[in-house]
């Protein structure tokens, strides 16, 4: 009896979580690829039409367009995510005075509410009434249309979300800094290395698991950014900020189309599964 508690106890510690898992994550995600497949307009019946829904998804203009932003955006943000945050966690783990309140101003932003945040910077950036070009023109440059120009509108995005998040990274990256032994740094300095070799050869290949956890990390929040763009622009001028998630938000809660909805959302969770596979078996090799 002693022996048959002690095989079973483990698994009442994680049924808990399990069963939350269960009913909130896998229950859901499965009932909703299963309403792909219906054409259901919310109220009515449902009416099978298979891949129907996937097929229309790959001629249609805003969810392709949606599909190339998103991934523009991805390859924008992910990198100065991870270098912003490694360069501010290099300057923040040397000991000055007012280090720990200036850890604290750069990772606030990361706490903010997504509503207020962009509301604030919506307002920042207004062509013609924002901060920005308030100074701007004071300075007698010429105003930028920060949210209203197609060819600048997403890389505005990125500016504001990356200024959200990377005290995040930054965080992250000095955890990882602080668990450097020192001993290394001491037999570089003996061995004659400068502070760029020390930077490449100790810093760099030490923190290799803790960039390939925010890599993933980062990919993953960009491939489903949603509130930042709704907030700041909803998807326009000219769809240039729609997102995969935006698309499948007015497909789902405007236009009332929940199975076409929920096709979107079945391809976005193999998208972001296939990419996070990616990412794990050529990221992981360096880190291993």
């Amino acid at each position: 009896m002693p022996m048959t508690k002690r095989k079973i106890e483990p698994y009442l510690y994680i049924f808990p979580y399990f069963l939350v898992f269960l009913l909130f994550l896998v229950i859901p995600g499965v009932s909703g690829m299963v309403i792909g497949l219906f054409d259901w307009q919310v109220v009515g019946t449902r009416q099978f039409i298979g891949l129907g829904n996937f097929i229309e998804l790959m001629s249609d203009p805003v969810f392709l367009r949606a599909v190339r932003n998103t991934l523009f955006y991805t390859l924008m943000y992910v990198p100065v995510f991870i270098v912003i945050g490694l360069l501010l966690a290099l300057m923040l783990n040397l000991d000055f005075a007012g280090r720990g309140i200036m850890r604290g101003i750069i990772y606030a932003p990361y706490i903010f509410m997504i509503p207020a945040i962009a509301v604030i910077w919506r307002w920042f950036l207004d062509t013609n009434y924002g901060i920005l070009n308030y100074y701007l023109q004071a300075l007698g440059l010429p105003f930028i249309r920060w949210l209203t120009d197609p060819k600048i509108a997403l890389q505005s995005i990125v500016m504001v979300i990356s200024w959200e998040t990377v005290g995040y990274s930054m965080v992250i990256f000095l955890a990882g800094l602080q668990e450097i032994p020192k001993e290394l740094y001491e037999a570089a300095l003996v061995d004659g290395a400068t502070a760029w070799h020390r930077f490449w050869r100790v810093t760099l290949p030490q923190l290799r698991p803790t960039t390939f956890f925010l890599f993933v990390i980062g990919a993953i929040g960009a491939l489903k950014t949603f509130g930042q763009p709704f907030m700041m622009t909803a998807g326009g001028p000219v769809d240039s900020t729609m997102t995969v998630v935006m698309t499948l938000y007015f497909n789902g809660f405007q236009y009332f189309r929940m199975g076409y909805a929920a096709a979107i959302s079945a391809l976005l969770f193999v998208g972001i599964f296939a990419f996070t596979l990616l990412q794990f078996r050529t990221l992981k090799q360096g880190v291993d």
